[in-house]
């Protein structure tokens, strides 16, 4: 039987005594065949299992630790199903713990690799096949960064990168560092730097600013 690449368990972490019990049993129809999907408590108590049935076979059955909710949605815009699985947090952004893509060639659902650690993931409005991620970082959340990605063969793209950097006591040095391509590649091109003062006035509109950034300008880094 199939099994979800497992989730790494320093993400868990973000639970511990604060994580909820998410619960998810339901049954559709996709491409005439009936899926089944459920999640229950493991019973060594260490988090939720996640079942999933294709015409009363178990076709994946994996734990998924402790997380604060599952849910079918179609993330990718494609018209089929897709499971999103989430931590929560105090600031009530959800941390990503995982995405099932529906794979309408193998009739399943595959794990998207490494969208464990990418954080907040939204669709962009302008164009909803690109998406874009927040992270904190430290410094009191003054220190930041969010990637801009496609989704390609159940595979995080990266495309671009914002870093704020807002942690000098000389607030004029704040500033976001915008690339093409991942920081961490030799490759990465820096398209432009952008003060703090100059993208959000007055500490204020910064998940504003990224959004309306990666929105308008998402073709730069094509």
């Amino acid at each position: 039987m199939k099994k979800l690449i497992s989730l790494f368990a320093l993400l868990f972490c973000i639970g511990g005594a604060y994580a909820q019990e998410p619960k998810l049993d339901t049954t559709i129809v996709i491409n005439t065949h009936k899926f089944h999907i459920k999640t229950s408590i493991a019973t060594d108590e260490i988090g939720t299992i996640l079942t999933i049935k294709r015409d009363s076979r178990i076709i994946q059955y994996d734990s998924l630790g402790q997380i604060w909710r599952i849910k079918l949605n179609d993330f990718d815009s494609d018209g089929f199903p897709d499971i999103s699985i989430g931590f929560g947090s105090f600031t009530n952004i959800y941390y990503s713990a995982g995405l099932l893509l529906f794979d309408t060639i193998t009739n399943d659902f595959i794990n998207v690799a490494g969208f464990e650690n990418c954080e907040g993931a939204d669709p962009l409005k302008a164009n909803r096949h690109y998406y874009y991620s927040y992270q904190k970082t430290g410094c009191a959340d003054n220190n930041w960064y969010s990637v801009l990605f496609t989704l390609k063969d159940f595979k995080m793209n990266i495309i671009g990168t914002m870093d704020g950097e807002g942690c000098d006591k000389d607030s004029t040095k704040w500033v976001i560092s915008i690339y093409k391509g991942p920081m961490d590649k030799q490759d990465t091109i820096p398209i432009e730097q952008i003060p703090y003062s100059k993208a959000y006035p007055g500490g204020y509109g910064k998940f504003n600013f990224i959004d309306n950034y990666w929105n308008a300008y998402y073709k730069k880094f094509q």
